[in-house]
């Protein structure tokens, strides 16, 4: 029985092509992503903290999306370069100026990078540039 090596050659071009296309990784945002709001779309509009940006351009990312639990219901969390602030009432604490770019995170993925306790979803801050 003869075995063709077109296929595992074809197999192998594709992962390598693969793998090229999706080298570029900043670790941030792309760049014009709906769900960023960067510090200079803060400052343009003169919001004073995070809390009052995020209230005005996505607004739905402070809001809990049903329940989770029948005791205490899984807030909304908030973290700073990976450092966990608290729920989205801290946001009221941190001024536009010490934030590079904020993003949305939702339940799911929350839940996969951070674990157990993220179902409702985690606004992510960066104070790292883009």
């Amino acid at each position: 029985m003869r075995v063709t090596r077109a296929p595992f050659i074809l197999l192998a071009a594709a992962l390598c092509l693969g793998g090229c296309a999706s080298s570029r990784r900043t670790g941030g945002p792309r760049e014009g992503d709906r769900n960023v709001i960067t510090q200079d779309q803060m400052l343009s509009r003169h919001f004073p903290t995070v809390f009052e940006a995020v209230q005005a351009i996505h607004a739905n990312w402070l809001t809990e999306k049903g329940t989770d639990s029948f005791t205490k219901p899984t807030p909304v969390l908030v973290y700073l370069d990976d450092m966990k602030v608290g729920p989205v009432e801290s946001l009221r604490n941190i001024r536009v100026e010490e934030v590079s770019w904020v993003t949305y995170i939702d339940g799911v993925a929350a839940s996969a990078r951070w674990g157990m306790g993220h179902s409702q979803g985690v606004i992510f801050l960066s104070s790292r540039p883009r």
